[in-house]
């Protein structure tokens, strides 16, 4: 099939007018001109949205689909460890099967809104066949918490079981996800980094909040009053006195490619150690506006060179699983960052920090048939073409998973 649009917007390349794609079997085969891909490919069948662009399949890689249905249900007051506690009540409230409801409720979302691939936060990795059978992709990170010594080895042996079960597809990879400095003792995350070795890739949770800077600083605070009313402090643990940052890489977890999430509270020697380890930034801005944050970090972290992508959360804390949105924010929040940019950290760099940039994130040929076609207005040109996409909220018309036109 050859689908033809006014523009067509590759994302590592120059955006085209009078754009097409072949798609067969599933892949991109040919991306060009309408003039030059009709020349080679003269009795294709063809499929053309006038009005309209096509962009790649937009790229989540930091979600918890598990907590799909806490929508709306959630109040955004108290302290992080009082929504903490709201997410945990009202999920014990139901079972395996409102998890996987909630699940498919989430990937519903994601594809109502562009979104082919995601980095999914999971307790059990039962999103992975479900993603798969969506037609998705992206990595599952299987979540592993506990801040008690005793709770090392029982966590270690349910990852390996998990991980051996875990279905093989080379669109769904799983990942390991230790949840985050306040939660995750330093041996658990010393052994999740060793089982991860180059073969899993691996997120966390870091520097989200004040509260986890004043944990590790001082052992007190919110975090230490958690973990005492849950019974789960570990009285040998000892105050490291550092930053976030500091305190995994003093502990020797913070790895090449590690994915770290959220980075609101970070310093600038912080921000140097974050560069040299080559980790994958993440940051959410609709969450931040949720909760009534900001992060005032994400110029000086780009200033590195640090790969940096946008991300949704959950909807326990936010309104919509909506990379538009995201990139919207990101615009308002920070002008100065060009609209290129931003649909790069929505795309391509969110692949990238998955490992799976050279499946997805961009519109090249051998690349997965993920294609979002955009409607347009009269004015559009190429030149206005990224700001638009960044600030008008478009209307998807057409979603194209894996060569498949889906119905949005």
């Amino acid at each position: 099939m050859l689908y033809r649009a006014a523009y067509i917007l590759p994302v590592t390349k120059s955006p085209i007018s009078n754009g097409a794609i072949l798609v067969r079997e599933g892949l991109i085969v040919d991306v060009g001109t309408q003039a030059a891909l009709h020349l080679r490919y003269p009795d294709e069948k063809v499929t053309s949205f006038d009005r309209a662009a096509i962009i790649p399949g937009l790229v989540n890689p930091h979600t918890h689909l598990e907590l799909s249905n806490l929508a709306g249900k959630i109040v955004p007051k108290g302290t992080f460890c009082d929504w903490i506690t709201q997410v945990i009540q009202l999920r014990n409230q139901w079972g395996a099967l409102g998890n996987r409801r909630s699940v498919l409720r989430g990937i519903k979302e994601c594809l109502a809104h562009g979104i082919t691939c995601v980095g999914d936060i999971s307790h059990d990795g039962l999103s992975a066949k479900i993603l798969l059978n969506a037609g998705l992709a992206g990595v599952v990170f299987l979540e592993v918490l506990g801040f008690q010594e005793n709770q090392v080895t029982p966590a270690i042996l349910k990852l390996k079981k998990l991980l051996e079960a875990f279905p093989e597809h080379p669109d769904i990879l799983p990942g390991l996800s230790p949840h985050a400095p306040y939660s995750t003792s330093p041996a658990l995350y010393q052994q999740i980094i060793q089982l991860a070795g180059t073969k899993h890739p691996v997120a966390t949770h870091l520097a989200e909040t004040q509260a986890e800077v004043e944990f590790l600083e001082s052992a007190g605070g919110p975090f230490r009053n958690f973990l005492e009313q849950r019974g789960v402090w570990e009285a040998k643990w000892r105050t490291p006195g550092i930053s976030p940052a500091a305190y995994l890489k003093q502990l020797g977890v913070l790895q090449d490619g590690m994915l770290a999430v959220h980075l609101n509270q970070v310093t600038p020697e912080d921000i140097q150690t974050l560069a040299q380890a080559k980790v994958n930034a993440v940051i959410c801005p609709g969450s931040n506006k949720w909760f009534g944050r900001h992060n005032s970090h994400v110029l000086d972290l780009l200033a590195t060179g640090v790969n940096l992508s946008l991300a949704t959360d959950s909807l326990a804390s936010n309104k919509s699983l909506d990379m538009f949105q995201e990139m919207r924010l990101a615009q308002q929040a920070y002008p100065q960052i060009s609209p290129e940019a931003i649909i790069q950290m929505a795309t391509i760099n969110g692949a990238r920090a998955l490992g799976l940039e050279h499946r997805l994130g961009s519109l090249a040929v051998g690349k997965r048939a993920d294609l979002v076609v955009i409607s347009l207005p009269e004015e559009t040109s190429l030149d206005n073409l990224p700001h638009y996409i960044v600030d008008a909220n478009p209307q998807i018309i057409k979603l194209i998973l894996l060569g498949r036109q889906l119905s949005v």
